[in-house]
């Protein structure tokens, strides 16, 4: 929660727009301008050319892949995994007001919804629905530096890439609640004695960032912190410590100051890095990125430039197989696929789930 305030998104756009000047500073404009002219953007990994050279590995899977919508508006895409209308997506993306549209822009509405939170997964079906499924690839068919093709937000065009590592697991970040203080304590520092006189106690908040969990829950600057559900804290570092013990979307009291005033609120924790962008450079250079990036069992990475509307849709080998499902938008020059193992596991815990293709 607390971080230097360096302003790292207002430094992100000095790197990008001196870029050029660095890299010919370094290596000599005419390296540079060489390096600008020996392929033709069209013929890069994902230039049109390129895609069009692998879009007849997709051509006929394109019935597979749906889009799934919440009030109206597209937030990702679902892999069609049976033909009883069962579709596996990014479950953290969507509420309640969801839809499911397929390639000829009919609408369907869930009859159930299933999600496993450890990975986020959801299994949606849909009654009545005769979709074909993707055909699953041998696990042990899927080894780094092997090609992959994944559908765009547009479930029309295709992306082209390699796994890029090993399967690892992510661990999960804690919760955000959204606020900064001036200073870091672990202890609470001597307060100035016409604060004592005035009963003041607990961490002060310096900052509430606009939008987080802090600011929808009504905490202002100025405010101060004195007990985390349970737990009385009295430093910022309490209140750290007391927070880091939840993740993104659990629900905390907090009970603060206010002046000579005593309230409590309930927050509902946020995903760090879509609470505090610029406290990583790297993600502040990335655009879009998925909210929940972290947390997962295991995973296949790969380099592929797929937005976060794109997670959901399935992670396919050049046969047409699927290999994985993919899961987290990680940051600029990565991608995070769940590998089929934890799919099938958390398919098969349904009884009435068919045999897998």
């Amino acid at each position: 929660m607390w971080y230097s305030t360096i302003n790292s998104r207002a430094f992100g756009r000095w790197i990008a727009s001196h870029a050029a000047i660095l890299l010919g500073s370094f290596c000599g404009e005419d390296s540079l301008k060489a390096a600008e002219d020996y392929l033709d953007r069209s013929e890069r990994v994902n230039g049109w050319k390129t895609r069009k050279a692998f879009e007849s590995f997709y051509d006929d899977k394109r019935a597979s892949v749906v889009e799934i919508l919440e009030a109206g508006h597209q937030i990702a895409l679902g892999t069609v995994v049976s033909s009883m209308g069962h579709i596996v997506t990014k479950a953290s993306e969507f509420g309640e007001a969801l839809e499911v549209r397929d390639h000829t822009g009919k609408r369907f509405v869930p009859s159930s919804i299933r999600v496993d939170a450890s990975n986020d997964l959801a299994v949606i079906q849909i009654d009545g629905a005769e979709w074909q499924p993707l055909s699953w690839a041998s696990p042990s068919k899927v080894d780094m530096g092997m090609w992959v093709i994944s559908p765009h937000e547009d479930e029309t065009q295709i992306r082209v890439g390699v796994i890029s590592t090993l399967p690892r697991e992510v661990t999960r970040k804690p919760g955000a609640l959204g606020i900064k203080f001036s200073r870091f304590f672990r202890r609470q520092p001597s307060i100035p004695e016409d604060e004592t006189s005035q009963g003041l106690r607990g961490a002060r908040i310096d900052e509430v960032v606009d939008g987080s969990a802090a600011d929808q829950a009504g905490l202002k600057a100025g405010d101060r912190i004195t007990r985390v559900n349970d737990r009385d804290v009295e430093a910022s570092g309490d209140v750290i410590e007391a927070i880091q013990k939840y993740e993104a979307g659990e629900v905390i009291t907090l009970t603060f100051q206010r002046g000579e005033e005593s309230l409590v609120a309930k927050a509902t924790l946020g995903f760090f890095d879509a609470t505090f962008p610029d406290a990583d450079l790297n993600i502040t250079l990335s655009g879009d990125i998925s909210k929940r990036r972290t947390g997962f069992q295991e995973i296949l990475q790969h380099d592929m430039p797929l937005p976060p509307k794109a997670m959901g849709g399935p992670l396919m080998n050049l046969q047409g197989e699927l290999v994985g499902i993919n899961i987290s938008r990680f940051d600029r020059v990565a991608t995070l696929a769940l590998p089929l193992k934890l799919v099938q596991d958390f398919l098969e815990m349904d009884p009435d789930f068919p045999s897998l293709p």
